[in-house]
């Protein structure tokens, strides 16, 4: 209620409002347990950010972009979920135009997830940033699994099964590769901002 007051009394203010969500979000996350209106208050508080004009933006702390930072990362959750949904399909045997459409879906959506978390990234907050890159590998690296373990329709003969792996696996190594940028630039990011959390070592 304090932090809420401070904020009505400096509604005017970007760096003070923004600080005081990121104290409130804080205070329900890891005080009261309570996640749901831990995002929800970052929410309000992007939602704020969104609607400051770009002066206003420019003129922002580290501390107020840290908020920023943390409720970006909190938004780019359900581009995440959306990602994850999208799965390669090959049914029949003779539909190999589903699979060519589920691969590029899965590309197509993979796209709209790095843009969304490399949003996060130029937002330069140090943790979310790190977090956001470490996001993007495992959207690559999400991808290459997903094409290296392709779905086998029924009833297709061995032999070109035995055919097609290693095809797949030839267009899944460059997605790795891609992961593995993304993971190494996480740990390069968390080295140049001497900043060390869950998501560097998961990198």
């Amino acid at each position: 209620k304090s932090l809420e007051e401070y904020e009505k009394k400096n509604n005017k203010d970007g760096n003070k409002v923004l600080i005081a969500e990121g104290r409130i979000a804080s205070v329900y996350e890891d005080k009261l347990k309570n996640a749901k209106q831990a995002r929800a208050t970052l929410k309000r508080a992007f939602d704020y950010y969104e609607k400051l004009g770009k002066k206003a933006r420019e003129s922002l702390e580290i501390h107020a972009l840290d908020t920023v930072g943390r409720a970006s990362f909190a938004e780019n959750e359900e581009d995440w979920k959306k990602y994850s949904a999208v799965k390669l399909k090959w049914t029949k045997m003779t539909n190999i135009a589903e699979l060519k459409g589920s691969i590029a879906a899965k590309g197509n959506a993979l796209q709209d997830v790095q843009k969304a978390y490399t949003k996060t990234v130029t937002l330069k907050s140090a943790d979310p940033a790190i977090c956001a890159l470490h996001k993007i590998g495992l959207a690559y690296d999400q991808f290459a699994e997903q094409l290296v373990n392709f779905p086998v329709p029924k009833g297709l003969p061995e032999e070109l099964l035995i055919e097609l792996r290693p095809q797949f696996e030839q267009q899944a190594d460059p997605v790795k590769q891609k992961a593995a940028e993304a993971f190494t630039a996480a740990v390069q990011k968390s080295q140049e901002l001497d900043v060390f959390n869950p998501c560097t070592v998961a990198a």
